[in-house]
């Protein structure tokens, strides 16, 4: 399985190296700014530091850092073949591909936090903090193999692969491609609920503090932004290599969709 196009080009004499490929990262790497903010608004205010939401904002955008970082090096170490003394392989490639899983997880408990929080839906106490490990653990889950070697990852004609010779390298694809598909859809039924629930509570009652109602439907759409842009980056992921002869280009459309996942939306 393709995991990340780093700029390689079929010239019809073999492949060579795209330099167009280079300005793909520049947008990741310059989202870094809004999600350093967000974290230091968790760190530094007591009203952000405590809520839930936020925090779970901060998960996905410490996922996000880890992304723009990995991505990053891996092209970086594409264009000089310099793989910084073995820590790419066994370090940046494992942490960096295992880190897409953990966001779509974290995305999940997300609105599993909105679906309680705006529908007074009646929840265990400690629900979404499980939930929030399990997303963890599921990254965790990508990375033992991936770090051990039992299913190596590895940079060959400019894309991140599997080592098809592993034999648990099939069987890793199918885990990760139905947990991908029943995180996102379980997101998007749940999310469905919300808006429905929203619209009931608009047209049937004016009980609720309009003032709590009105920030926690902000976080709402922060929420809802971030899930649609990580859907719409991990379907063109998977679309754009099987129909398009040279997608770099698109790739920059692509992460500069990165500026709309959480960081720039929250204000002080």
């Amino acid at each position: 399985m393709i995991i990340f196009h780093c700029g390689w080009i079929n010239s019809g004499h073999g492949y060579s190296f795209n330099y167009i490929s280079p300005f793909m990262y520049f947008p990741w790497i310059a989202a870094n700014p809004l999600y350093l903010r967000m974290l230091w608004i968790l760190l530094t205010i007591k009203q952000f530091r405590g809520n839930e939401c936020f925090f779970l904002l901060s998960q996905v955008g410490i996922c996000n850092l880890i992304q723009i970082s990995g991505q990053a090096i891996v092209g970086f170490t594409v264009l000089t073949s310099y793989r910084l003394f073995g820590i790419v392989d066994y370090v940046v490639i494992p942490v960096f591909a295992c880190s897409w899983n953990v966001m779509l997880a974290m995305s999940f408990v997300l609105v599993v936090n909105r679906l309680q929080v705006i529908c007074d839906l009646c929840m265990p106490k400690y629900t979404v903090t499980i939930l929030a490990i399990l997303a963890w653990l599921l990254g965790f889950f990508f990375f033992l193999p991936y770090v051990t070697r039992l299913c190596p990852l590895m940079v060959k004609d400019g894309y991140l692969l599997r080592d098809p010779s592993s034999p648990y390298s099939w069987p890793l694809h199918q885990i990760e491609f139905y947990s991908s598909i029943v995180l996102i859809c379980f997101s998007l039924l749940i999310y469905i609920c919300i808006i429905l629930c929203v619209l009931y509570q608009r047209f049937k009652t004016t009980v609720r503090s309009t003032v709590l109602q009105t920030a926690e439907l902000k976080l709402f759409l922060v929420a809802l932004l971030e899930f649609l842009s990580c859907v719409c980056i991990d379907v063109c992921w998977c679309v754009l290599p099987e129909y398009l002869p040279d997608p770099t280009w698109n790739w920059i459309v692509i992460n500069a969709g990165k500026f709309f996942i959480v960081g720039g939306f929250i204000q002080d």
